[in-house]
């Protein structure tokens, strides 16, 4: 990042605007600059703006919001500071502003306001205080923190890093940077170290007691593992078989489910369609009668206007009487009224000259009335005016008398304490000074904490190396008697195996499982062969009865579909014959042009039967084939239930084939496992007997496998209970050497820690002798800056008193100065109101003598013109 520009206006002792151009040649061309001047000059103010238009804060104020901002110069009111910046990302400017109420030194403080823009293009790219922050953090790839430690760093952290010894710098300079982390993170290693270390040391025991197999061990271990392997591909297999006969049978079970639903569905149409016929009628009726309700509505329609028309006609003749007596009593009021206004008419002919003078003394009362409203309102309204000036012009005298007199008492409040202006640049100086000794103060109090934390350390691992040592001794006799005990449980053992290896009586123990395992699967094989034949015969059976069923239903089927046949052709005759019939009777008219002797124009005959009448009727011919109709039905349902049945028992007949060859072809597996558990169990192919004679033979060998097993079992359990002795020694020798190797590691650590400790503890001593030191300088650099504001024993007070002292007076001075312009502003403003208004007093008097003179004038005429009305009509009213 590179700072090109910053600009920036009423920040701490730097009022009014400032801009430093960094890209101007008297800062490129050395390319290094250093900013001075003397204290309260402004160089930290330059640095605070820098750090305000980017992230609206500075080192020695955390936060500048509505609440507060010590950083605005002192009667303003308003601040900004903006830096434009240059990264890999672009050119940016950034500002940052806050100002009082109406920009007034007096106005509450308002919210600060912050933006980032892309100075190339104007673009603004946020305006929300959070959102600019990570904006910036984006665009600089630091934030305040890391600002603020890389970039600029604090001028009181800075100083102190400087001034510090050569041991204190350190801690302080990670403070600054921020990289405690890396302390820490070594002091984590080293505790990593030491616990890898003991770790490591405790695995080295324990393998020192693990004893490795003899090549005899590991090869009856892999006979063993062999012999398992193929005991679990047999039963893999075995699994197989059985998943399959299961996947069989649930395929015929889920066949049956659905033959049944099938059938229970035909039931439930068959029953839905005998419960619909009686309704069937009904429906036949509604759709006659829908043909006519388009008829039915209009006629309801009809009638239903007729019955309105009616009943408003009946009403009509009800209030007729009343009507007519209504007319003739407004013709007799209208007769009467036409008389009264002749008779009126007539008496204002006779006064028309008396009226028409009375209304004009009328009218000219009325226009002198009007002026004279007017004038009365006219001399009302300065009156109130006089007043109220008069009002005013006596408040603001006793308000001026009173404002100068505060004005004279506040001015000599100043004079006698004129030495607290200098407060007003000073004070932020003196309070990172005292900023500085808190610092010292808390540092020092932290280091006697950490002395003391250390002396007690320090006494602790003293202690803990005296009974370190103690412990040392007793593990070490444990671990003799550790030893002693496992030989004489290592002789116990092999004196009970008697020349034999616990592993060689497991493979033992192992192969005799092994072969229960083959004779037990033998057995299965050998039960399966038995109870699979009795199946093969009873499928077989099944099987004929099936096919006797469905030549059955052939024969069946054949005569319902030559008995359907016949009926069918039956059927279509008698349509054919309906339908002659039909048009037989709808050609009346035809019938009556044929003439015997002459052929016919639709059959070419010369004989009529029909011409004479003797014409057949079709209802016995109808009826004849409705009953063939059900007929053909009946025998059609019926051959459907016959193919159904046909349908099921092939299909039945096919699944028992199906499940013949299933069951073959599990008596050739049983067979073909047989003779691999013969080999398995050494038993020759010609000494093997009948498939079917298996059970005895496979019987006596289980019994006496069982025998072998319950002899190396009682054998096994012996050398066991030994072994477990045995192991039981040895964990209790590896448990002494393991609290032996942890006595010797405790004891290094305890040597470790006091050394530490007291390392620690004298270099805190140093730290500590250091920071009284450098505590008494700066309280001495403290009272030389305060002695000039006569506060109290900077000692016996503490600076934070002395500090919240001068804030005080500065506060108070910074008060006082606003009241006595505020006072003075005041003062200049009420004298000019006091001029401004005895003006418009002597308007409004000359204003009222000139209204009142015309005021009187219209009353006198006015009075003349009533005296004359008076005399031609009295009070009476013209119209």
């Amino acid at each position: 990042m590179k700072i090109l520009q910053l600009r920036f206006q009423n920040l701490n002792s730097l009022t009014g605007e400032w801009r430093i151009d960094f890209t101007h040649p008297a800062f490129t061309s050395e390319g290094i600059f250093a900013i001075t001047g003397p204290t309260g000059a402004g160089k930290s103010t330059i640095l605070d703006a820098l750090c305000l238009a980017l992230y609206g804060r500075t080192p020695r104020l955390n936060r500048v919001n509505k609440s507060g901002n010590e950083i605005m110069s002192r009667q303003t009111g308003n601040c900004f500071a903006e830096v434009t910046l240059e990264t890999e990302a672009g050119r940016f400017r950034c500002h940052w502003a806050q100002h009082r109420a109406r920009k007034k030194s007096d106005g509450e403080l308002q919210a600060p306001k912050h933006e980032i823009v892309n100075a190339e293009t104007g673009e603004v790219l946020e305006t929300k205080l959070r959102n600019v922050a990570e904006q910036i953090e984006t665009v600089t790839g630091m934030d305040f923190d890391r600002f603020t430690r890389s970039m600029l760093l604090a001028q009181g952290g800075f100083a102190a890093f400087l001034q510090a010894e050569p041991d204190a710098r350190a801690p302080i300079l990670e403070q600054i940077t921020g990289t405690e982390l890396y302390s820490q993170i070594s002091i984590r290693v080293h505790e990593r170290r030491s616990e890898e270390r003991k770790a490591l040391e405790n695995l080295q025991a324990e393998l020192k007691g693990i004893q490795p197999l003899n090549p005899e061990e590991e090869a009856g271990i892999q006979a063993q593992l062999d012999q398992q392997t193929q005991a679990a591909h047999l039963l893999a297999e075995d699994i197989q078989n059985q998943t399959q006969a299961i996947a069989w049978l649930e395929v015929i079970a889920q066949l049956h489910t659905e033959l049944n639903a099938i059938e229970e569905q035909a039931r439930s149409l068959d029953t839905r369609l005998q419960e619909f016929r009686p309704h069937q009628q009904r429906l036949q009726l509604a759709q006659l009668a829908l043909e006519l309700e388009g008829a039915y509505a209009g006629l309801t329609a009809l009638r239903r206007a007729n019955e309105a028309d009616t009943n408003a006609l009946n009403a009509c003749r009800l209030d007729l009487p009343k009507l007519v007596a209504a007319d003739q009593e407004a013709k007799s009021k209208a007769e009467t009224a036409a008389a009264e206004l002749e008779r009126t008419k007539t008496s204002l002919r006779e006064a028309q000259p008396v009226l028409k003078q009375v209304r004009a003394l009328d009218l000219r009362l009325a226009e002198k009335q009007q002026p004279i409203s007017a004038a009365q309102r006219a001399i009302n309204l300065p009156k109130e005016q006089l007043t109220h000036l008069l009002a005013q012009q006596a408040a603001d005298q006793t308000q001026l008398e009173s404002n100068r007199q505060a004005a004279e008492s506040l001015q000599r409040v100043i004079n006698q304490n004129s030495a607290d202006a200098d407060l007003v640049e000073k004070l932020s100086e003196i309070r990172v000074r005292v900023d500085a000794i808190r610092g010292l103060n808390t540092q020092q109090s932290n280091h006697q904490n950490e002395i003391t934390k250390a002396e007690r350390e320090a006494s602790e691992a003293s202690n803990a190396l005296a009974k370190i040592s103690a412990r040392r001794k007793q593990t070490q006799h444990s671990l003799d008697e550790a030893a002693a005990l496992l030989k004489h449980q290592q002789e116990t053992l092999t004196q009970l195996l008697a020349g034999k290896s616990v592993k060689d009586l497991y493979g033992q123990q192992s192969e005799l499982l092994r072969q229960k395992e083959v004779i037990v699967r033998a057995l299965e094989a050998a039960a399966s062969i038995e109870q699979s034949r009795p199946s093969v015969r009873e499928l077989d059976e099944r099987a004929a009865e099936l096919q006797r069923t469905e030549t059955e239903l052939k024969r069946r089927l054949d005569e319902e579909s030559a008995r359907l046949s016949s009926l069918q052709k039956e059927h279509d005759h008698l349509e054919t014959e309906c339908s002659l019939l039909q048009t037989i009777q709808d050609l009346t008219e035809a019938r009556h042009q044929l003439e015997d002797g002459r052929p016919c124009p639709l059959c070419g005959a010369t004989e009529h039967p029909f011409a004479h009448g003797q014409i057949p009727r079709p209802d016995q011919t109808r009826l004849h084939l409705l009953d063939t109709r059900k007929a053909l039905k009946s025998a059609a349902d019926a051959e459907s239930a016959l193919k159904v049945r046909l349908a099921q028992a092939v299909k039945d007949r096919e699944q028992l084939g199906i499940s013949r060859k299933q069951l073959e072809a599990n008596i050739e597996q049983a067979q073909q496992k047989l003779d691999g558990y013969r080999e398995q169990l050494g038993i020759a192919a010609h000494a093997a007997p009948p498939y079917g004679q298996w059970r005895p033979v496979l019987e006596s060998m289980r019994a006496d496998n069982a025998d072998a097993r319950e002899q190396i079992g009682q054998v096994l359990n012996q050398a066991e209970a030994a072994e477990n002795a045995r192991a039981d020694a040895a964990k209790a020798l590896e448990k002494a050497r393991e609290s032996a190797a942890q006595v010797e590691n405790a004891t290094l650590t305890a040597t470790h820690r006091q050394t530490a400790a007291n390392q620690l503890l004298e270099r805190l001593n140093q730290e500590l002798e250091t920071l009284q030191s450098k505590r008494a300088s700066d309280l001495e650099t403290l009272a030389a800056m305060v002695r000039t504001y006569h506060v109290d024993d900077l000692v016996s007070t503490g600076p934070d008193t002395m500090l919240a002292q001068l804030t005080a007076r500065r506060d108070k001075w910074t008060a006082r100065q606003a009241d006595l312009a505020d006072l003075t502003k005041a003062i200049g403003t009420l004298e000019q109101q006091l001029s401004h208004r005895g003006e418009r007093i002597q308007a409004i008097v000359s204003e009222l003598t000139s209204k009142e003179s015309e005021l009187k004038q219209l009353q006198s005429e006015l009075a003349q013109i009533r005296e004359e009305r008076q005399a031609a009509f009295g009070e009476k009213e013209p119209d």
